[in-house]
């Protein structure tokens, strides 16, 4: 009996705390990414999950924090140009941002998830040891690379474009889109 309306523009950082700001937020409830989620909550932007009402036993274990709860899973993975690279496949981060023994332009997701990941694991962090993030190295890692990126992509259809335009020779998207570049080509 509650009537709700979707607004798909995009529960992005900066709308949020704009909405917050404005002191007459429109959303009550915001499909956001958790690293969002858990740094707008520790700025008092977003409120606290109620526990008593929302089943966290209906979650995976360690997945409930106190500003976002994960729904769904997705991951990042590396696309590839596989006529350019034949059998000289990329194996890891380090060979994406290896653009000498893998020559071409890059894409990266505008936002820094993954992006920070990806330049981390690249500078030879551990995945263990991943979290928390250096984002100071992790921002400079990925600005000293930046020549090498032709497009920060912000939409799945965006991130396939720009490997089947052939604009990217590598790009980092998400696993679903990977496979549909995949059926594509």
């Amino acid at each position: 009996g509650i009537t709700v309306k979707m607004d798909g523009s995009g529960p992005t950082e900066g709308a949020i705390a704009a909405q917050f700001k404005s002191g007459a937020p429109t959303w009550d409830l915001v499909d956001v990414d958790p690293f969002s989620a858990i740094t707008l909550g520790a700025q008092g932007m977003l409120e606290p999950i109620d526990y008593s009402i929302v089943d966290k036993n209906k979650m995976r274990p360690g997945f409930g924090w106190e500003h976002a709860a994960s729904t769904y899973f997705f991951s990042y993975v590396i696309a590839y140009d596989s006529e350019k690279f034949g059998s000289q496949a990329p194996t890891g981060m380090a060979d994406f941002f290896d653009v000498t023994k893998f020559p071409g332009k890059r894409s990266l997701y505008k936002w820094g998830v993954s992006s920070w990941e990806a330049a981390l694991l690249a500078d030879g962090i551990a995945p263990a040891s991943l979290y928390p993030l250096d984002l100071k190295r992790a921002h400079d890692k990925i600005a000293a690379f930046k020549e090498n990126v032709v497009a920060y992509w912000g939409g799945g259809a965006e991130s396939q474009s720009v490997l089947l335009d052939g604009e990217a020779s590598m790009a980092i998207v998400w696993s679903t889109r990977a496979s549909l570049i995949e059926q594509d080509s």
